[in-house]
């Protein structure tokens, strides 16, 4: 829900944890669900805000609070009043400055009750300044259940007052800080004339104590980009000092987004000005943040041809960076030179890990063909970080050794440590003709498919061909093999021996570990590939169980998987993890990001079928499920 308070400042709720919810200033742009609400609308804004910071109960789920400004209850005043439907309380929160945005810390929850069925789904201040309460009042609130078994009739509305005669304390409306004011003037300067815009502009950036403040930098670079084209000759004049690049808000916020800025935007005019900001560099660390922002502005992507002047002032400062960024760009150039001199560096193990990888993969990107047998060379490699590199980069070039020369090594240079064997296993299934070769490996025995991550196994599916569908059939089972009833039992079964069976948490530790630990994070301890647990309404069986037994039926958006198919014939599958108009960011499980280029994409489809299998209750006896499921309702 939305909440606003008594100055306009604009706040939300969450269906996340660790936060009470948003903060909105005027013209942000925040953090979403990328695979569902698609890019930003800006393509230039170049980041975003994130959720306010939190001390106190993470639980998931504060999707309603209103912020108590009314007299009634001063000792609610100016905090945030938040219900949670899901674990049946309504937390009081201390909403407090944190820099030009703010946090919440905890105090005594306003409400809280062990019957389930209260479900407050909305809060707010009456006109009395009595707070309101909606209740839901159903043990059901998963919205995805097919069954219409809505409790109908039982909502409700409570009234909170205190007690006796109320004595109303005066209004206190809350004042900004100074920076909040500064946070405020750069809102202004984002939709404002360009000339009152620009003079804002100047004094914000020269507030060297808001280089670190949540959302000041950002809030100052998206006024700047709003007024990018028009107000060029005053940013070519500021630009022009050269203490004006010293300036530590310009040094670590500006350089590199303005030249990204530029670069994205193309054509002639826009190259024209990367060129002159390269020509007023001050020095080779102004320069290097200015290559940077030009390759961030290529990732992913073929750079265009270059216009003259860019190509002299590139050419100019190749020598003096100092690192890889004029070696990237060169190479995504074409540069004959640029190409030779990296393939000599990433062969040399002197060459700083960072810079290897990079130019490994923009090497990759390119398609440079000498590239090929290097990669298969140093999947070989002492470093884990570089095989796994070289591995990542192999499924750009359709060779057919390619999979043989994986598969050779599984025995000795692919070593199941340090995910070495586990970023193999994804590069085969990347390729039809590999994940065919992948899957007759584990036919006979070569390679043990309990090293087959489910990851690997959902991509595996994807494919058409009748071999390769045999084979994880055999190998793996049906995806989705088990029916709607078959399931309905399966879930009547195991409540039933949860119930007959007083369960030993300590136990049940043991199993999560082994069973479910890989993916998903209990009480600090486990991974980070599924939803945290921690947050959810633990103690429910109706939760747990259809959740477990069929993982399908419901998929948290921020888990959706996606495969993309590429012209080039790969099949990449991942969590949207970013879009912008000119690409796609999967991530997958290793937090591993792929940048796709939406022209090389034939199609992007989210899956059906969740990442978690079916079936991990399976061989465990009906103590053994008391125990799992007593220690996850803990």
């Amino acid at each position: 829900s939305l909440a606003i308070d008594s100055t306009g400042r604009v706040f939300s709720g969450t269906n996340g944890g660790k936060t009470r919810g948003m903060y909105y200033p005027q013209g942000a742009y925040g953090t979403k669900n990328w695979g569902k609400h698609g890019p930003l609308t800006n393509p230039y804004a170049f980041g975003f805000i994130e959720h306010m910071k939190h001390e106190g109960d993470e639980r998931r789920f504060p999707q309603a609070f209103c912020i108590y400004e009314a007299p009634a209850i001063p000792e609610l005043q100016g905090k945030i009043i938040a219900a949670n439907a899901l674990h049946n309380i309504v937390w009081v929160s201390q909403l407090l400055p944190d820099g030009s945005t703010f946090r919440t810390i905890d105090e005594e929850p306003l409400l809280r009750t062990s019957d389930r069925w209260f479900r407050p789904v909305w809060i707010g201040t009456g006109p009395d300044g009595f707070i309101y309460l909606a209740d839901w009042y159903d043990s059901r609130l998963s919205h995805v259940r097919p069954v219409d078994d809505w409790h109908k009739g039982s909502g409700r509305i409570y009234r909170i007052r205190p007690a006796g005669d109320v004595k109303p304390s005066p209004w206190k409306a809350p004042a900004d800080t100074p920076v909040q004011v500064r946070a405020k003037e750069a809102a202004l300067a984002k939709r404002a004339p360009l000339d009152k815009a620009m003079p804002i502009l100047a004094e914000l950036i020269r507030h060297d104590e808001d280089v670190a403040d949540p959302h000041l930098p950002l809030l100052i670079w998206w006024a700047l980009e709003a007024h990018a084209d028009s107000g060029w000759s005053r940013v070519e004049s500021w630009f022009s000092e050269p203490a004006f690049w010293s300036l530590p808000m310009v040094r670590e916020h500006l350089v590199q987004r303005i030249a990204r800025r530029y670069a994205a935007a193309g054509g002639t005019v826009n190259f024209e000005r990367c060129a002159r900001l390269l020509d007023l560099a001050p020095d080779d660390g102004s320069r290097q943040r200015l290559l940077t922002g030009l390759n961030q502005a290529f990732q992913g992507r073929p750079l265009p041809a270059l216009p003259a002047k860019l190509q002299e002032a590139f050419t100019k400062n190749q020598g003096s960076s100092g690192n890889a960024s004029a070696l990237l760009l060169s190479l995504r150039q074409g540069d004959a030179k640029a190409k030779d001199a990296a393939l000599k560096l990433a062969v040399d193990p002197k060459t700083d890990l960072g810079e290897r990888a990079a130019i490994i993969e923009t090497l990759a990107e390119t398609g440079e063909p000498r590239l090929l047998p290097i990669l298969l060379n140093l999947i070989r490699d002492r470093e884990p970080a570089i095989q796994r590199v070289a591995l990542r980069q192999l499924p750009r070039f359709d060779d057919p050794k390619i999979a043989r020369t994986i598969l050779d090594g599984y025995q000795s240079s692919i070593s199941a440590e340090n995910d070495v064997r586990a970023t193999a296993n994804r590069v085969l299934a990347m390729r039809p003709a590999w994940a065919l070769s992948l899957l007759q490996e584990i036919d006979r025995w070569f390679v043990r498919s309990e090293e087959i991550g489910a990851d690997v196994v959902q991509q595996l599916r994807q494919y058409a061909d009748p071999a390769i569908q045999r084979l994880v059939e055999k190998h793996f089972g049906k995806a989705g093999g088990v029916s709607s009833p078959e399931k309905l039992a399966e879930v009547s079964r195991v409540r039933g021996a949860i119930q007959a069976h007083p369960g030993d948490a300590a136990r049940g530790q043991t199993l999560f570990a082994a069973r479910c630990a890989v993916c998903h994070r209990l009480f600090a301890a486990g991974g980070a590939i599924g939803p945290e647990l921690t947050g959810y309404e633990r103690g429910n069986l109706d939760f747990w169980l259809p959740a477990i037994i069929d993982p399908s039926l419901e998929i948290r958006e921020e888990y959706q998987s996606y495969v993309a198919q590429m012209k080039d014939g790969r099949q990449i599958v991942g969590m949207m993890a970013e879009q912008s108009p000119d690409t796609v960011t999967l991530r997958d499980i290793a937090n591993q990001r792929s940048v796709l280029d939406r022209s090389g994409i034939t199609t992007l489809q989210a899956l059906p079928a969740s990442l978690m299998p079916e079936g991990l209750l399976g061989g465990l006896s009906d103590a053994e499920l008391a125990d799992l499921f007593a220690y996850l309702r803990k």
